[in-house]
Order: C-alpha cells, then sequence, then structure tokens
C-alpha cells in the first residue's frame, strides 16, 4: 500500500481522488477499490515477505 501510487490506475481527471476512501472509476466500466478495503483485503491474506500478490478483488464483467 505504501509503495505503489494509486494515481497510475485512475484517470489523470480524478487522480486527486486517489486516495479517497471511495470506489473510483478507471475504464471500460471498471472501478478500482477504495483504500481501506484493498488494505482489508491484503491483511486478511497474512502474507509472508516472499509471497507476491498480482491483483486484490479483481472481477471480470461477462458480456454476451
Amino acid at each position: 500500500m505504501l509503495e505503489v501510487d494509486r494515481t497510475l490506475f485512475v484517470p489523470e481527471e480524478i487522480q486527486g481522488q486517489s486516495y479517497n476512501d471511495k470506489v473510483l472509476p478507471i475504464c471500460m466500466g471498471q472501478t478500482i477499490n477504495q483504500p481501506y478495503i484493498v488494505a482489508y483485503m491484503a491483511q486478511a491474506l497474512k502474507l509472508a515477505l516472499e509471497d507476491a500478490v498480482l491483483e486484490v478483488g479483481a472481477e471480470e464483467a461477462l458480456t454476451t
């Protein structure tokens, strides 16, 4: 949470809201979870120093 800048993942026009505790739109109808939820999910994983996490809370929308 301290090493990755959240502004890298949101559109430029809302980067000032990157650390607000709310869901933000990113692109194509997707969102980035609020910082509290991301931290909570990461904490629940009880990671060891050697563990790596690629993505937390990912969900794929299916279209037909």
